[in-house]
């Protein structure tokens, strides 16, 4: 998948660090409940696309909300 990624070793052989590509870089994320790194492929997440229809406009029903407030 990616040919470039480069690990960095100690004199004992484990790996300390990692030298990624930019393009590979820019699609991780953190997912901090679970401590991992997660890439994102845009194929995968077309599935999840979609639109959602509402019955409210979106911006009065914010201004309504925070008037309720005053």
């Amino acid at each position: 998948m990616y040919k470039q990624i480069k690990y960095i070793v100690d004199e004992n052989g484990e790996t300390k660090e990692v030298i990624l590509p930019i393009k590979l870089w820019k699609k991780m994320v953190l997912d901090k409940e679970n401590n991992k790194i997660i890439v994102f492929d845009k194929k995968k997440l077309s599935q999840y696309f979609g639109k959602i229809m509402l019955k409210v406009d979106p911006l009065k029903y914010q201004t309504a909300i925070r008037n309720e407030w005053r």
